[in-house]
């Protein structure tokens, strides 16, 4: 090319202390005489491909915004495109097929981004910056993604706005996200930026009752509406954020999850340090409902509402009331966790502890083969370090009825209420430290069978499991009593099983959660005495 008109560049190479640059098949257009007006004019500035590679060591963090970002010279460029920006990484990423107009004007850095794809979106922007203390920024961002799900081939469309303002030192920001209904393989339409008006960016601690709006009649659509105020260079880089949520079905986003309906908002406020030794730190709050609530076992998560007041200062996260309405009762939760200092050992951690108590749940609202016997109960979790403590306890209340009302036009409901399971009371006593769960006591009843004793195991989810265990058990048709020891090598023990009915317990069997589909076809009718003893582990056992 030439100096008068500008050129294209094959490949071009720039590095310094770490940082590299290159570009291929760089292309400038430009107009030289407007250098006379102190204006850099160009018409286009393209490459195909441009890598940057930063391996600098980190170094101290600025203590805040530049003082300026003025430029000796007016700068106008009419058409910046490249179809492949790359960065390195760690994580690495890349832009592809960017097209953007820039202007400064001696006062302001104007950027406006006409197209860009990332990953799974394809996004559109547009930037105002000052150039003198306090630098003021304006970003409006919107874009359409659509991220694969979790196990699943399908993809899950979605629109977003979002605004970034105010000065450097404390950014408001607001985004919308909206899952926007598309065919088979198709991606959601690009929703237009939203706008930045004149006025000075309202605090996020009264969020907008509204989002911005898409220009799609999506009303009852899922979404969720957040903002945040943003503080990059103080000692709370993120003080204070709200998010708002409407409609939002887990089982959409993840095959795996309960179907739901939630909603409702999350706030995160800031809390002032009670004294010169501590560090500020925040406040959370909940306030989520959930619409299509229903028993775990019909793909429903089996919570209508959940409310909590939860604070983290220093190195110290306080659970100051959680409130669940499950299951027609209640869950009421508070607790205290400390963090560790650093280098600190797992014995000098400090201690931790939730408390937990239920009044009046249903378990036929949390699975359809539990009987509706409302249960009421407590539990305590504590520990230090990696070892857990626990002591729960649940029992029926007392006079409730055995029933749950029949479900008009349910077929089957009373046949279903015969097989559940009524759980009268539990009781387990027990702690789980170095990978090894000690049931200290276990003691489980049901309306016709019982399970008492005391265990230990050890290497769960191992090749190699094993424990001890001293466990007496009766059901319909059926009474055992284990006692010994058992490892992959090592053991002995004694075990008693006498079976009356066959028939009985495996209609029993086939009443709890989850075992009737492994039991399915099985038979067993008659009667048996079993008395054992073993020795040695259960890779080579001696049976007597």
């Amino acid at each position: 090319g030439s100096l008068r008109a500008g050129g294209t560049v094959q490949r071009l190479v720039w590095s310094q202390d770490g940082l590299r640059v290159e570009v291929d098949d760089a292309e400038l257009r430009w107009t030289p005489a407007a250098l006379l007006a102190r204006t850099l004019r160009i018409e286009r500035l393209a490459a195909r491909r441009i890598r940057i590679d930063d391996q600098r060591p980190a170094g101290a963090p600025s203590a805040g915004p530049p003082p300026s970002l003025a430029l000796p010279l007016h700068v106008q460029v009419h058409a910046l495109r490249v179809d492949e920006l790359q960065w390195a990484g760690p994580p690495a990423r890349a832009l592809h097929d960017v097209a953007a107009r820039y202007d400064y004007d001696g006062a302001r850095h104007r950027l406006e981004l006409e197209h860009a794809r990332f990953q799974d979106g394809r996004w559109h922007a547009r930037a105002t910056l000052g150039d003198e203390a306090p630098i003021r920024l304006d970003l409006a961002l919107a874009g359409a993604l659509a991220p694969p799900l979790p196990d699943a081939p399908t993809t899950l469309p979605l629109t977003l706005q979002a605004t970034l303002r105010g000065p450097l030192a404390e950014l408001h920001a607001q985004a919308d996200v909206q899952a926007v209904p598309a065919a088979a393989g198709a991606s959601a339409p690009v929703p237009a930026l939203p706008p930045l008006p004149d006025a000075q960016a309202p605090s996020p601690a009264t969020p907008a009752d509204t989002g911005t709006d898409t220009g799609t009649d999506t009303e009852g659509a899922p979404r969720a509406h957040a903002t945040a105020r943003i503080t990059p260079w103080a000692p709370q880089p993120l003080p204070e954020a709200h998010a708002r949520l409407q409609s939002i079905d887990l089982g959409a986003l993840w095959p795996a999850a309960p179907r739901t309906q939630l909603g409702g908002r999350v706030d995160l406020a800031p809390l002032p340090a009670a004294d010169a030794a501590t560090t500020p730190g925040w406040a959370v709050t909940a306030d989520l409902a959930n619409t299509a609530a229903g028993p775990w076992d019909r793909q429903r998560l089996p919570v209508d509402a959940l409310q909590a007041d939860l604070s983290w200062q220093g190195d110290t996260a306080t659970v100051r009331t959680l409130r669940a309405q499950l299951g027609g009762g209640t869950l009421q939760a508070s607790g205290r966790w400390q963090r560790a200092p650093a280098g600190a050992s797992a014995a000098a951690a400090p201690p931790w502890q939730i408390d937990a108590q239920l009044a009046d749940i249903d378990p036929a609202r949390l699975h359809t083969q539990l009987a509706a016997l409302p249960i009421d109960g407590q539990a305590t979790v504590q520990g230090a370090g990696e070892a857990i403590d626990f002591d729960a306890t649940l029992q029926a209340r007392a006079g409730a009825r055995t029933t749950a009302p029949q479900d008009k036009g349910t077929p089957g409901r009373a046949l279903r209420e015969l097989r559940a399971l009524r759980l009268h009371d539990l009781h387990a006593r027990g702690r789980w430290a170095d990978k090894v769960l000690t049931l200290e006591q276990l003691r489980i009843r049901t309306d016709d069978a019982q399970l008492a004793g005391s265990a230990t195991l050890q290497g769960l989810g191992t090749a190699t499991p094993g424990g001890r265990a001293d466990i007496t058990t009766t059901a319909p048709g059926l009474g055992a009593t284990v006692q010994g020891e058992l490892h992959a090598t090592r053991g002995a023990g004694t075990a008693q099983v006498k079976l009356t009915d066959a028939a009985r317990t495996l209609a029993w069997l086939r009443r709890w959660p989850g075992v009737a589909d492994a039991l399915a076809g099985a038979d067993a009718r008659g009667s048996a005495t079993l008395q054992a003893r073993w020795q040695g582990g259960w890779q080579n056992p001696e049976l007597h």
